[in-house]
C-alpha cells in the first residue's frame, strides 16, 4: 500500500493510486457509490460560482483519501481494488 506522502492534485492521486491497483473510490458518506476511479472527477474547485476556483489537494495515506479544499472541512474517501 502507498504511504501517506504530501499533496497531490487530482491527476496526481489518481496515478498513484492506479499505480498500487487501485481501480474504485468511495466517497466516506451515507449511500455514497462505489465509482470507477478512472472516470471519477474528484471534489469541485468551483467556489460560491463558476468564476472563482480553489485549489484541491488530495493525501493517500493506504487506501484512504484525504480532499482538502480550502475554508471547507475536509473530505474523506475510500478506494477499492
Amino acid at each position: 500500500m502507498p504511504d501517506k506522502i504530501g499533496r497531490f492534485n487530482l491527476s496526481e492521486l489518481k496515478a498513484r493510486a492506479t499505480a498500487a491497483e487501485f481501480t474504485k473510490i468511495q466517497r466516506d458518506a451515507p449511500n455514497a457509490p462505489i465509482v470507477p476511479l478512472e472516470g471519477w472527477q474528484g471534489l469541485s474547485t468551483e467556489q460560491g460560482s463558476a468564476y472563482f476556483h480553489v485549489a484541491v489537494w488530495y493525501t493517500l495515506d493506504g487506501s484512504t483519501v484525504t480532499a482538502q479544499k480550502l475554508g471547507e472541512p475536509d473530505v474523506h474517501y475510500r478506494l477499492y481494488k
